[in-house]
Formats: C-alpha cells, structure tokens, sequence
C-alpha cells in the first residue's frame, strides 16, 4: 500500500493510544497480528497486548516495530505523524530474506532473476 494512502488513513482521526496507533498502522499495511508477531519475534499474544492495553513495548523493541512500518520511533509513538516512504511488508519471511540477497545482486543477475520469475508466471497463469 502507497505510504500516502497510509499517511491518509492515519490522519483521518489520531489514535488515543499507542494500541490504536499500531493496530492502524498494522492494519493500513495489510498484515495480521500474527504475520507482525513473526517480524518482530514475538507471539501474537503480545502484539494483542499491545494493541489492545495501553502500555508500550520494551524499549529495545520500538525501533523494530517502527522499521516494521517503515516510520520513525517517534512517529510511531506519536510524537509526529507518519510521512516516510513504506516499504510494503511481505507475509513470509523466507521471500523477504531471498529478495534482500536478490537486491544485493549485480544488476545483470537480478535482471536474470526477474526474467526467469515473469516467465514462471506468464506460464502459470
């Protein structure tokens, strides 16, 4: 999703809390609780707790949480609305991790790559 379409959805009304925020922000990406609770190595118990308490996660896990969203800490706690470019999120890690090493490629490789996936999908469909 744009990270204006988010940015809009944020600032239609402002959260009360941090829960609401993250729920708004968890929600706007398009992901579930439990796809949030994977990225950040936790249950999805916790990423319940949050969202629905009014207490905030350990300190050590706010900046995570934030990359998750592609906002700053203090945009996430509320100190300034999100206006950063969101990198979209993808459910499973595994295709993350593989279009990280993908993006690390020379540009002729991924070219190659590419290719041979829109081939994969032409044939697919």
């Amino acid at each position: 999703m744009n990270a204006r379409i988010i940015a809009a959805i944020m600032a239609r009304t402002k959260p009360v809390h941090f829960g609401e925020r993250l729920a708004r922000l968890r929600k706007a990406k398009g992901i579930t609780q439990r796809q949030l609770a994977a990225e950040l190595g936790v249950s999805q118990r916790v990423v319940t707790y949050y969202e629905n308490e009014s207490s905030y996660p350990p300190a050590h896990l706010l900046p995570k949480v934030a990359q998750c969203f592609g906002v700053g800490v203090e945009e996430l706690l509320g100190g300034a609305e999100p206006s950063v470019e969101a990198a979209p999120v993808l459910p499973d890690r595994r295709l993350r991790k593989r279009i990280e090493l993908l993006a690390k490629l020379p540009a002729q490789d991924q070219k190659m790559v590419l290719r041979m996936i829109d081939t994969l999908a032409a044939k697919a469909s």
